[in-house]
């Protein structure tokens, strides 16, 4: 009986050593995980068909010494147009302030946009002073709502790089939701225009007509 007893204790104190460490690795996976870079989307909650002025940013975290970023990002473009700015006539994106906030100077290649697809790529230049800690934006994107129904707006070919162009590996990739909606379902400055076009010609077919009718009786 006492034997017994001790085999199971003895049974017990190991399942509970194993079930410590795999706690510890577990905790020490979540931890390494936790360390990795992370490149997101973040979207607004929604849009109207029609709709323009919808920023999109593409954010950076948990990054050290961070000295250039290049980025994909993918969409429906049934759905999602990238707007354009009436300047330079280029893709509507800009850069946002994290990779400059270190004090390096930024110099970011022309945005490439076609249909579903937009290119950026940014680098800073000298070694020195170091680039930025943390997280923050890198990109915000502007797009025009052209059709009803939901995207993913995904990140493909991201690339992060140190002031000496080493390579971050095992960078963290968050996609983002985007669901547009139909529009108003009449457009009243454009039905009020067309039935005060109805009503000038019905009022003017009725005038000429009782013009005719008068000079008819008066025959």
């Amino acid at each position: 009986m006492i034997k017994s007893s001790t085999t199971r204790a003895a049974v017990a104190a190991g399942i509970a050593v194993i079930v410590a460490m795999a706690g510890v690795m577990f905790s020490r996976q979540a931890v390494a995980q936790t360390d990795q870079p992370l490149v997101r989307v973040v979207a607004p909650e929604g849009a109207k068909v029609g709709d323009a002025d919808i920023v999109v940013r593409v954010e950076v975290e948990n990054v050290k010494n961070l000295g250039s970023f290049e980025f994909l990002l993918k969409y429906d473009p049934d759905i999602l147009k990238v707007a354009n700015d009436a300047a330079t006539n280029l893709p509507l994106i800009q850069r946002g302030d994290f990779l400059g906030s270190s004090e390096r100077e930024v110099v970011c290649d022309d945005p490439v946009s076609q249909a579903g697809v937009l290119r950026m790529v940014c680098i800073t230049l000298r070694p020195e002073p170091a680039g930025p800690d943390g997280g923050g934006t890198l990109a915000n994107v502007t797009f025009e709502a052209v059709g009803e129904g939901s995207t993913e707006l995904t990140l493909d070919k991201v690339s992060l790089t140190d002031p000496e162009a080493t390579v971050f590996d095992a960078i963290q990739l968050q996609s983002a939701t985007f669901k547009v909606t139909g529009g108003s379902s009449m457009n009243w400055v454009l039905w009020g225009s067309i039935i005060a076009v109805v009503v000038v010609v019905v009022l003017a077919g009725g005038a000429f007509a009782a013009t005719r009718a008068r000079g008819s009786a008066g025959a």
